[in-house]
Order: C-alpha cells, then structure tokens, then sequence
C-alpha cells in the first residue's frame, strides 16, 4: 500500500544549507511533531507512524524515540532467555521479538525488501522488560512466541495466522491450572516435531517463581493445543529459599538442553552458581550433571553430591548469556547488587 493512502500525510523538506557544507549522503535528522491534532490521531507508542521517500512507497530507515519517556529508567533487567531473534530462510526474514510500554511485539526484518514491520502480539501486557519472549518457526512457517507478562498465572502460546505473517495472532493456554508463572520462556522442537516450552513458575499463588518446568505437546505441528502436564525439573521451594534465574542453550544435534542458573536465597542459604543439562529420549527429559552423572527430577536440591555446581560467595550470580562451542559451555555472569 502506498502511503499516501494513509489518512495523515505530511511532507517533510530538509534544507541542506543548515548541514554544513555537502553534498550529503546518509545523514541524519530528527523529525518532531508539532501538530496537536496529529499528535491526538497517533497511537501513543508511535507505532503507526512511518517515514517514506517522496513516491510514498518505498519505507526510510527510521526510529522512533521520545514517545514513551515514563518508560525510561524503568526497564533495568534483561531477562533474555529463550531464542529471541531466529531467521527464516523461506522468507529470507529476521523475527524477532521486544517489549513496549502498551504490548509485546514480533517484528520482522525483510532482507530482500530491506522492510521493517512490527505487530503487537499481546497488546497491554508490556512496559517491563521482565517480559521478553522467546520466538520460534513451526514446520508450517507460521510464527509461534511466548510473550510473558508480570504476574502471568497461565503460561500462553501465541502462533500468527501463516507462513511469515505476523498480522493476526491467536493464543493458546499451555497450563490452565499454573499458578503463576514469569518469564524464562524457552520454546523448542525436538527431531520428532514436538514442542517443549521451558518456563519459571511458581509452585503455589503465594510463593514466588521458584520451579523450572517443561511442557511438552504432543502435536508435531502448529498451533501446538495439546499439552502435557508440567513435568519439575528444578523444585526450588522444596528446600531453595527464594529465586533461581537461569539461562538455557539447546544443542539440537544431542537434543540436549543445558542449565545455568544462579541462586538468590535472599537472607538465608548460599548463593551459587549452578549447571546441569537435560537429554530428550523421546517421551521425557533425562537429567545429568555436565560429566554424566544422572541425576533425579525432579532436583529438590543443589549440592555437589547431585549436579555440577560451583559457590561463588556472598552476592547472587546474574546470569548474562550461555553459550556453547567446540564441545564446552560458556556462562558469562556477574554478581547483583554489586554488578
């Protein structure tokens, strides 16, 4: 659609003379509004408004700030956990998934058109960047994200309505007896075509988010409505004071997922660094420390006697990103509050 068939259209003319001397090429300029009625039509994340080129087409590389300034300073976390970027070569596209202050959005990248375009996927729930989801490509190439919001009680799924499109979203609720659950969305598929979502829950209303669990369909394609029960991986409430934050690399060639997490006890207990790593066998998750060793699930503790896991003092560990390469894992953390 040409712009010029949107109902506010405005020519912008930038006089060269007040740049130095030019010609030139690429530079940038701010643009801001004025105009109360313009102002009054927009949305209030700025999200509908597009910079083109004069034949009103072809969309100018753009970004759009200062629209939401009671947001600044309040988003401080980066709670990244599962595959928030991943790219499509059916569409030659890069999707990715970020929040703003009204949803939690899915944006894609055209690589061949060189085009930006974004959807709210789950209007209302952002403002927090607690709240990343993780983003995935089902065998059909419809898109599939699991945007958490604060305080969720019920984990959702949400899926497009087709191959690359990320216009028109539906929304599937992967436990409806959850109690509460909060971000750490990691959402896989395993060779035989099923789904497993990874996700930090609580085991109670009034505890906090102190179980990792995994929910596995069994449906090998979209829109994946069929869940299993949540299988504990981690019990934390069990004998772990407070919270445990992880981050989680999928090694799809051993269909393994690998755990590193730290453990914030608040007052009481020991803040530590842990690891661990779960084998897909075909109907269930297998745990074993990284050397092997099997280990029970559900973990109702953390000890040297039942996982790979190192002390590393008075200050809990923030988990910043895992990774591996050349048969190692990698965690890069540091220590809050100190950081």
């Amino acid at each position: 659609m040409a712009f010029t068939a949107w109902p506010w259209v405005h020519d912008v003319t930038v006089d060269h003379t007040k740049v130095g001397t030019g010609p030139h090429s690429r530079a940038q300029c701010r643009l801001a509004i004025s105009s109360a009625a313009l102002s009054a039509d927009l949305r209030p994340d700025g999200i509908d408004l597009v910079v083109a080129d004069t034949d009103g087409s072809t969309q100018l590389n753009y970004e759009r700030i200062d629209y939401a300034a009671d947001l600044h300073g309040r988003a401080v976390w980066s709670w990244y956990p599962g595959t928030r970027a991943i790219y499509d070569g059916a569409t030659n596209s890069v999707y990715t998934t970020f929040v703003e202050r009204n949803g939690i959005y899915v944006g894609r990248m055209d690589l061949t058109a060189n085009t930006w375009k974004v959807s709210n996927a789950r209007p209302g729930a952002g403002g927090d960047d607690h709240n990343h989801g993780c983003i995935q490509i089902a065998s059909d190439g419809s898109i599939l994200t699991v945007p958490t919001a604060h305080n969720d009680t019920t984990p959702l799924l949400y899926y497009s309505d087709g191959a690359g499109s990320i216009d028109n979203w539906s929304s599937v609720t992967v436990d409806a007896t959850a109690s509460k659950v909060y971000n750490y969305p990691h959402l896989i598929f395993t060779a035989d075509g099923k789904a497993h979502l990874f996700i930090r829950r609580a085991p109670s209303a009034n505890q906090d988010w102190r179980d990792i669990a995994v929910y596995t369909s069994s449906q090998t394609s979209a829109p994946y409505t069929t869940w299993s029960a949540a299988a504990i991986i981690l019990d934390a409430a069990t004998s772990i004071q407070d919270y445990t934050y992880h981050k989680l690399v999928y090694d799809s060639a051993t269909e393994t997922m690998y755990f590193v997490g730290g453990l914030y006890p608040g007052s009481t207990g020991s803040h530590s660094l842990y690891a661990f790593k779960l084998t897909w066998n075909g109907s269930a998750w297998v745990g074993a420390k990284l050397d092997g060793t099997s280990i029970s699930l559900p973990m109702t503790a953390l000890s040297a006697g039942t996982l790979a896991y190192t002390e590393v003092g008075a200050e809990a560990p923030w988990i910043l990103d895992v990774a591996l390469g050349g048969g190692e894992l990698f965690a890069l953390f540091n220590t809050f509050p100190d950081a």
